[in-house]
């Protein structure tokens, strides 16, 4: 059915089991529906129209990207689930895009609750937290492409990352509850056919706004 609606040649019957889920469903958690788009511009351009309904603060986050000499190198760091430029707002739905534990996934959904300077945060975390919040999300190097020879810590990030307010995310968990981190960077290696990993970005781990995905993202896995 997905692959239908990609291609826009959606069968009778496929049509037909659409129309039978066209109804209104109530939400308890705060987390809206998601929107399937078969292009990515759609995507931004639906994810971008939400953002801009919601009048609260903002932050821009802007990947640093290394390694990219020559268009295939640029090619993959446009593949990757990090964008170039990520703009996020308070109460704005955003996906986790990289495994953390048994309870915050890959796929994870959740909503902005503020934006915190990561310093006065750990001291906060540690003196007096706020009720439900448990940890940071980040310092770590996601390698990807040819050959992933999985993940390492990476102290780069954490050296990177100046006196900037980084968003804390309230996530719904499969089991229900929920939890609330400080979301940091990501560091995305990719692996060239060579075998080489010269290639990289830097991003906010939760960096989608989930509302609107491209399609063929829900079928796959990362």
């Amino acid at each position: 059915m997905l692959n239908d609606m990609r291609f826009g040649i959606l069968s009778k019957q496929s049509i037909a089991t659409f129309r039978k889920l066209a109804r209104t469903i109530e939400y308890d958690d705060g987390i809206g529906p998601t929107e399937l788009y078969p292009r990515r511009e759609d995507v931004d351009k639906a994810n971008e129209a939400r953002l801009r309904r919601l009048a609260t603060d903002s932050n821009r986050y802007t990947a640093k990207d290394h390694g990219a000499t020559n268009d295939t190198q640029k090619r993959l760091l446009d593949n990757l689930m990090a964008p170039a430029i990520l703009d996020l707002r308070v109460d704005a739905q955003v996906m986790l895009i990289k495994n953390h534990d048994e309870t915050l996934v890959n796929g994870s959904l959740g909503r902005v609750l503020r934006f915190v300077d990561p310093a006065i945060y750990s001291t906060a975390h540690d003196k007096d937290a706020t009720a439900g919040e448990s940890g940071v999300l980040g310092a770590s190097i996601v390698t990807t492409g040819v050959g992933s020879a999985g993940r390492k810590t990476a102290s780069a990030v954490a050296a990177a990352v100046v006196s900037k307010p980084y968003p804390v995310v309230e996530f719904i968990l499969p089991r229900g509850g929920k939890r609330r981190v400080l979301v940091m960077p990501e560091v995305w290696k990719v692996d060239e056919l060579n075998g080489k990993s010269e290639t990289s970005r830097s991003q906010v781990r939760a960096a989608l706004h989930s509302q609107a995905l491209q399609a063929y993202s829900t079928t796959s896995s990362h």
